[in-house]
């Protein structure tokens, strides 16, 4: 798929000048999702969340799935059979060291691969006390209680990537001499790798064997994907990743990154149901309970959002005549299952732009004060002062469109007024609406997300103070041990509608005083 412009895409025509083309790379995705992900501190799966991803990535598109290490516990065992009875299209995986006692775990999973690990370097030698034949006859021996088994092996050669050539060349024609190892992965083990080296090296490797060359990228230096791009091109045919790049201390080449580029921006023939990339990335997302930082590559909650006047100022114009989104993005948000485009009213959006869009809510007395103010540039003047704090200024009010959802979310306070540790100047005016209907569907998600921004205000005090805890975190900063509200805290800011009260009762946030 070499095609620089699709229904849904808009990349460079260098990239398919320079690079080869993408239909001649024949590759297969091994995801460690599930296995080395929960290496990353703090990881721990159940049985049924790991059942769930293994579904969500098979979906996906993944050839192989790297379901576990067996011989951790009962329950990884467990895991790994229920994952291998539900007969998915992707080839189910696990990891050994080189015992070959641990085969038979492998073997009683129904797994249809394992890989075998080799320690062998400098360090590994000297901690286990032992040298590079010893170490690869201990793995040669696993892999052949394996192959016996009618498992498919590859060597995992350890921080292959910082041996010294002799030591790797060893171990390379020892293991290709063996005849037991149906290919060989280089690991990056400490993610120490540049785009280049990870060229050189299997270029290197591949001077030695005639095996097939396996890398497992990390991504300590944020370059996991570019050298999974690096090696295919060098001629590595198994990639191995990890969804929202999870695993050991800052995880592996992330998944959602490698698929959404292997599909646009190098052109390699369509293997992913990228509809389905936001939903299973979510679904990890939730498994591990972290957050995924919002301007996170492909995936991050931001790509869809406009906050500047002049990209808004284009997409209002060049959508309002049909055009295709893909012009001002470098693929429409819906490809890969994300929310529709929605605009942010923020410091530079410019209220003109916006005037009259679905949603668009602005504090009371916000025309009277930009009428004033343009009365007195006109007049040759400066624009007056901003109103003094003294007043309440109410947040947008509940207003409903014809889907029946939330129209919009406003924060407000005076712009430029004087931060006195009281008063809390106008840190942002957030609007949420989607591209093609009313706001209904991502008003709601601006919600939850202001509920988060809350804690960014600071301290006020007021009769109205009292902070109202809202039901999308569970910040103990909110709350007390015995579970009453902490007021005041973050002001009277909440992002909860307030039915109790009948002044609030219309209002998703409460009004802001001094």
């Amino acid at each position: 798929m070499t095609q620089v412009y699709g229904p849904d895409w808009y990349v460079s025509w260098h990239n398919f000048e320079a690079a080869p083309a993408g239909d001649a790379i024949d590759y297969v995705v091994h995801d460690t999702t599930l296995r080395d992900g929960e290496q990353q501190a703090g990881v721990l799966y159940t049985i049924d969340e790991k059942v769930a991803i293994a579904r969500g990535l098979d979906a996906l598109g993944v050839d192989r799935i790297e379901a576990g290490m067996v011989v951790v516990s009962e329950d990884d065992r467990r895991a790994v059979r229920r994952i291998v009875d539900l007969d998915l299209d992707a080839e189910i995986w696990t990891i050994v060291r080189s015992i070959p006692e641990e085969v038979d775990h492998a073997v009683e999973t129904g797994i249809a691969g394992t890989g075998v690990i080799l320690l062998a370097n400098k360090l590994y030698c000297d901690v286990f006390r032992w040298d590079v034949a010893t170490a690869l006859d201990k793995a040669v021996r696993t892999s052949e209680r394996a192959k016996a088994a009618g498992l498919q092996t590859t060597l995992l050669i350890a921080d292959s990537t910082r041996m010294e050539r002799e030591r790797l060349e060893q171990i390379v024609v020892g293991a290709t001499a063996s005849g037991v190892f149906d290919a060989l992965a280089l690991m990056d083990t400490f993610g120490v790798l540049s785009p280049h080296g990870a060229r050189h090296l299997v270029e290197m490797v591949r001077g030695m064997t005639d095996l097939p060359i396996e890398l497992h990228p990390h991504n300590d230096f944020g370059l996991g994907t570019a050298n999974a791009f690096a090696g295919l091109e060098a001629g590595a045919r198994v990639i191995h990743t990890s969804m929202l790049g999870l695993g050991e201390r800052l995880g592996n080449t992330p998944l959602e990154q490698f698929a959404a580029a292997a599909s646009l921006v190098y052109g390699h023939p369509s293997r992913f149901d990228l509809s389905r990339l936001t939903e299973t990335a979510e679904l990890v997302r939730r498994s591990v309970r972290i957050e995924i930082a919002p301007n996170a590559p492909v995936i991050g909650g931001t790509y869809s959002m406009i906050e500047s006047g002049a990209v808004a100022s284009e997409f209002k114009r060049w959508t309002a005549e049909g055009n295709d989104v893909q012009w001002l993005f470098p693929f429409a948000p819906g490809l890969i299952g994300a929310p529709d485009i929605g605009l942010v009213l923020g410091k530079g959006s410019g209220i003109r732009e916006h005037r009259g869009r679905p949603g668009a809510v602005r504090p009371r007395g916000a025309r009277r004060a930009q009428a004033r103010g343009r009365d007195a540039h006109e007049g040759g003047g400066d624009p007056p002062a901003p109103p003094a704090h003294g007043r309440r200024v109410r947040g947008a009010g509940r207003r409903r469109d014809g889907a029946g959802g939330r129209a919009g979310v406003v924060t407000a306070g005076g712009a430029g007024a004087p931060d006195d540790g009281r008063h809390c100047s106008l840190r942002r005016v957030v609007v949420r609406f989607a591209a093609s209907v009313a706001a209904a569907p991502l008003a709601s998600a601006a919600h939850g997300r202001l509920s988060r921004t809350c804690r960014d205000f600071p301290p006020r005090g007021g009769r109205n103070s009292r902070h109202v805890p809202d039901s999308t975190h569970d910040d103990p900063r909110f709350i007390s041990a015995s579970g009453k509200e902490k007021a005041p805290i973050h002001g009277a800011f909440s992002c909860r509608r307030r039915d109790s009260n009948p002044r609030h009762a219309d209002y998703d946030s409460a009004a802001l005083t001094d």
